[in-house]
């Protein structure tokens, strides 16, 4: 029975993982330039992915830490889930090479530039917190450089595009991959 909370939070991290697979299976447009950079892409998710599992497996997980990885899980794929649906078109996948024919600015993108990658981010804070493994928080910093890499070279080729002005105006009023201080400073004055 000790390995109860181990097992919830391997369980609720590979649904998490499925969930942004599969999803992103459908959602995001298929790529033909740099097929190779994004099958290396992949294969260091899925290492990604495979490590997590096992750390998370070798774990010592307490049950409030069980509770509490489940809940920032939950909040993870609600947050994808939110982020999806606001696209009327499908989107290039990580490291695209072109810009959007429009901005998303609906729902989380409200608050956040980029919430899709803040998905992914939070399904590797919440490992973190139930492992306490370093090895896990390697992964979440990893991944923290991969997806904030692949956002500003996103932003790059917005700031190319004739969507620069607008996307100015709304990098002064959203987070990267953070809801901004800024905004609630300047709305709690």
């Amino acid at each position: 029975m000790t390995h109860l909370p181990s097992l919830i939070i391997l369980v609720l991290c590979i649904l998490a993982r499925i969930t942004f697979s599969v999803i992103s299976l459908f959602f995001f447009r298929p790529r033909t330039a740099q097929h190779t950079r994004l099958k290396a892409m992949l294969g260091l998710f899925l290492l990604c992915y495979a490590s997590e599992a096992l750390l998370i497996w070798q774990a010592r997980v307490s049950m409030a830490d069980a509770w509490i990885a489940g809940a920032i899980y939950a909040g993870a794929v609600v947050i994808f889930a939110l982020a999806v649906r606001e696209f009327p078109f499908r989107p290039s996948s990580i490291f695209c090479e072109d810009a959007p024919p429009r901005l998303v600015t609906g729902g989380p993108y409200q608050l956040i530039r980029h919430p899709i990658y803040t998905s992914y981010l939070l399904a590797y804070v919440a490992s973190a917190l139930a492992s306490r493994d370093l090895h896990m928080v390697a992964l979440l910093l990893l991944n923290l450089c991969i997806f904030a890499s692949a956002a500003l070279e996103e932003e790059k080729l917005i700031a190319a595009s004739p969507l620069a002005r607008s996307y100015a105006d709304y990098q002064q009023r959203t987070g990267f991959l953070l809801p901004s201080l800024r905004k609630w400073h300047k709305s709690s004055a």
